[in-house]
């Protein structure tokens, strides 16, 4: 299977067409306004293999998953357009979420609380980066950064379940509260892992744009101030064409090197000795 992932996209393609499938269905039971729950099912059913796809991919082939827009084959502007796909699909995977739940306030007449649960899990990787970095700048120890960092985590992860699920529960009842809220914090999960794959690919694509604009400024300071003084290699050149020493010969003829003044300066002397005589 992992050769699969790391040589076809198709798998991709194919969470790419459940969540749009899920989103279609969300559409049609929002626009046809009838009671069944059919779209509903489908769309949740969509949902949930597009998240299991998601997590079997990354635990299989990490972040080599993102192979296929930011292979060093890929030049900038194909990396770009690669990401494209992958962008609008993390933008409907957040949208299907959403969706879901005000199709659902809708049917029950009753609110959901998802945002804050939302909001807590994708908060965990830059509130654990940031502490990471923090740990790092004032020397802690990395078992003081691993426990700091992951009781952070958890303290986020346990503080949106919580929130949600009793807010749900006290909406529409234990049973059905417990079920929204566990179905929106696996789906959840599904879009904060594509956010960080996407940003990794972001970060990558930013990467290589920083090397070509600094290899770009390096060539162009060498070029206009880079010899110090105020000199640069196009006044240095411009002074050697246009500021060459002269030598004068005896009758003042110039010359742009010394021997051709003493060859000069020779001829005249016979000249003259030879006009003596």
């Amino acid at each position: 299977m992992k050769e699969i992932l790391l040589t076809s996209t198709l798998p991709y393609w194919f969470v790419f067409l459940l969540v749009v499938g899920g989103m279609a269905a969300l559409l049609f039971q929002g626009r046809n306004g009838s009671k069944s729950n059919v779209p509903l099912l489908v769309s949740a059913g969509c949902m949930l293999a597009a998240t299991a796809l998601e997590l079997l991919i990354y635990n299989t082939v990490h972040n080599n998953c993102m192979w296929w827009c930011i292979s060093k084959e890929y030049g900038f502007w194909e990396k770009l357009f690669r990401l494209i796909p992958f962008a609008i699909f993390v933008v409907l995977q957040i949208g299907q979420i959403f969706m879901f739940k005000a199709v659902l306030e809708e049917m029950t007449g009753k609110s959901l609380s998802l945002k804050l649960l939302f909001i807590c899990f994708v908060l965990t990787f830059p509130v654990v980066f940031v502490i990471s970095i923090g740990a790092d700048i004032f020397g802690a120890s990395d078992e003081t950064k691993n426990s700091v960092g992951t009781t952070a985590f958890w303290i986020l992860i346990i503080a949106g379940l919580a929130w949600s699920l009793v807010r749900n529960i006290m909406s529409v009842g234990l049973k059905k509260g417990i079920i929204f809220t566990v179905f929106s914090a696996v789906c959840v999960v599904a879009v904060c892992l594509a956010v960080f794959v996407f940003f990794v690919a972001l970060l990558a694509l930013f990467f290589q744009v920083l090397i070509t604009v600094a290899a770009v400024a390096v060539g162009f300071f060498l070029l206009t101030n880079g010899m110090g003084n105020g000199s640069s290699v196009v006044d240095a050149l411009a002074k050697d064409q246009t500021s060459k020493q002269v030598f004068y010969d005896n009758d003042g003829h110039v010359h742009y090197n010394s021997g051709a003044r003493d060859t000069a300066n020779r001829n005249i002397a016979e000249r003259k000795n030879g006009g003596n005589a």
